[in-house]
């Protein structure tokens, strides 16, 4: 959900259902509504988040009828659903939504989004429109001509590059809150489901108020790069990515260490705590998730009730103590992008953390914190506790000021104490500490 504060008629009384949560439902959701997905297809359709384990009432359905009263819910949320919807059911599963929900809130992307990156699983266009949600089938139009430039984007937002989304989402993504019934309507062409001229106007300026000329400059220049860079210099990054996937580092890589039940694993950036469920399963160890932003750290917390081997802070970790702000965008959130929904998180100082918990020894350190591993680690290595950990896994970001210069200070530095044993330019690397 891209505009979660457009929502803000729920009152303390409704009961409040979701249409597919995905991995991250919304807060005030009660009863939790899924299609009843193979787990392969279900997984492509939740955007490849793990799959959600929650205490929140999960239902399931098939066909295209929900299994519930007329208004048995007070609000209905539905996030990124309708776009997954056939565009011969469109109308149908609006009027579900609409029988079963007295008001509630919609998001779906714009044909904007999709003519750019082109998800698979989108069957349908749709735009919100003087109080009618237009609609058609993606199979009406050429989009597919474009592929292979949709290609590219494609990857490079499944690698994690949501900068361009961020910076035009009010273009590429409409949410509103809706009471009683929606008018719908099929449309002709791609004409019906693009906006007008003056409101295109309006968006655009928008983003300019947004955006100073310096960045809308650097964003320009990003772009001409990355092109540059895929289509002549072979983009080292995309490269390394597909490397990685080939290699199944995820799956192998990630997760295969010398650890036991009495090993201590560090995970900052814990998101929905995906990683720390496999080490742990996998070796019993105890694990340490530092998850800041709030949702995710009580999602995680209800993840892991009653398993006293999984330790969960409502912080991050950095080179010093502070309060920060974080720009909030699912498992790109960050303290060093200036787009989307803000939130004030702490964080601590890692030395005084390790100080605090009398902590000996680490035998893995897996950061994926957004940009703050170049703060993380020089604090290591200055104090000297970088000597205490065993491996360290970290995936270092390019969004960074001179961050191929800064990486390249911080593993020369590493280098001394620890030894690389696999690295996938700017995707996951990791670190082995040198046998004494």
């Amino acid at each position: 959900m891209f505009f979660p504060e457009k929502i803000v008629s729920i009152i303390d009384t409704d009961r409040v259902l979701e249409v597919g949560p995905g991995g991250s439902p919304h807060t005030r959701s009660d009863v939790l509504l899924e299609k009843n997905f193979k787990e392969d297809d279900a997984r492509e359709q939740r955007g490849h988040a793990p799959a959600l384990k929650t205490d929140k009432e999960l239902v399931f359905y098939e066909g295209n009828k929900f299994p519930f009263e007329d208004n048995e819910f007070d609000y209905v949320i539905c996030s990124h659903v309708l776009e997954h919807v056939p565009s011969t059911e469109i109308v149908s599963f609006l009027s579900e939504i609409q029988r079963v929900g007295k008001r509630g809130y919609l998001e779906f992307p714009t044909i904007y989004y999709d003519y750019i990156y082109n998800f698979p699983k989108h069957l349908t266009f749709l735009l919100y429109e003087d109080g009618v949600i237009k609609y058609l089938g993606k199979e009406k139009t050429q989009i597919h001509l474009f592929q292979p430039v949709q290609d590219f984007f494609y990857n490079s937002a499944i690698a994690g590059h949501v900068s361009l989304t961020q910076s035009l989402k009010v273009y590429f993504f409409q949410g509103f809150e809706w009471q009683g019934n929606i008018p719908v309507k099929e449309a002709d062409n791609v004409q019906g489901v693009v906006y007008k001229k003056e409101v295109s106007e309006t968006i655009t300026n928008v983003i300019n108020k947004n955006i100073s000329v310096k960045q809308k400059i650097k964003n320009k220049l990003s772009i001409y790069r990355r092109v540059i860079k895929i289509y002549i210099l072979r983009d080292k990054f995309l490269t390394a990515h597909k490397n990685w996937v080939a290699d199944k580092g995820d799956e192998l890589l990630r997760l295969n260490y010398n650890l036991t039940f009495k090993s201590i694993v560090f995970d900052l950036g814990g998101y929905e705590g995906e990683f720390a469920e496999k080490i742990h399963e996998k070796y019993g160890a105890t694990v340490y998730i530092f998850e800041p932003v709030k949702s995710f750290y009580e999602n995680i917390v209800n993840r892991f009730k009653g398993n006293d081997k999984i330790k969960v802070f409502n912080f991050g970790l950095s080179d010093k103590n502070s309060n920060i702000e974080i720009s909030l965008n699912a498992d790109g959130s960050s303290c060093f992008t200036e787009v989307g929904i803000k939130e004030t998180i702490v964080l601590k100082d890692i030395n005084w953390f390790i100080d605090e918990q009398k902590i000996v020894k680490i035998d893995l350190f897996k950061i994926n914190i957004e940009g703050g591993e170049y703060e993380v680690i020089p604090a290591l290595i200055k104090s000297g506790k970088v000597k205490d950990i065993s491996d360290i896994q970290v995936q270092f970001h390019t969004f960074i000021d001179n961050a191929k210069v800064q990486r390249r200070s911080i593993r020369k530095e590493l280098s001394i104490t620890h030894e690389l044993t696999y690295d996938y330019w700017f995707v996951w690397e990791n670190w082995k500490l040198k046998n004494k």
